[in-house]
């Protein structure tokens, strides 16, 4: 179900839509296979699947915000491209730096990926998250 909102601000501002974003709306049809990037190296769980769903994009695709659900795998994450704000809904993550340093996330965790992040991002378990990026290069 969408809702909407007007925001009023002497008239100046349109109508303001506001989109709902259904965490188990995953649509089976936006079915990718993990693979390797410029920025991503797939270390274990070759050929892990992804589902995805992008209910937001702004007009420039700079800014997104997507559901995602992952087999389980680890990657080598180098110069990550985007801020990347995520909550995890499912499953748990353990992402160390390359100074060691070693964070674990469980559901209902949040966390905040900057753009230029290198390290390792390991799934211990299948996961489901939230996420909303930001590429400030054009």
């Amino acid at each position: 179900m969408t809702s909407t909102a007007s925001i009023e601000n002497e008239g100046e501002r349109p109508h303001v839509g506001i989109i709902s974003i259904l965490l188990d709306s995953l649509d089976p049809q936006t079915l990718a296979v993990v693979d390797d990037t410029p920025f991503m190296k797939v270390t274990e769980g070759r050929g892990g699947r992804v589902r995805y769903a992008t209910p937001y994009a702004s007009a420039d695709e700079r800014l997104t915000v997507d559901v995602s659900a992952y087999d389980r795998l680890t990657l080598e994450l180098i110069d990550w491209p985007v801020d990347e704000y995520m909550h995890l809904i499912e499953g748990e993550l353990e992402i160390t730096d390359l100074a060691g340093n070693i964070s674990k996330f469980i559901p209902g965790d949040t966390l905040f990926m900057p753009k230029g992040f290198s390290g390792t991002w390991r799934q211990l378990s299948p996961i489901k998250k939230f996420s909303v990026s930001y590429n400030s290069q054009e």
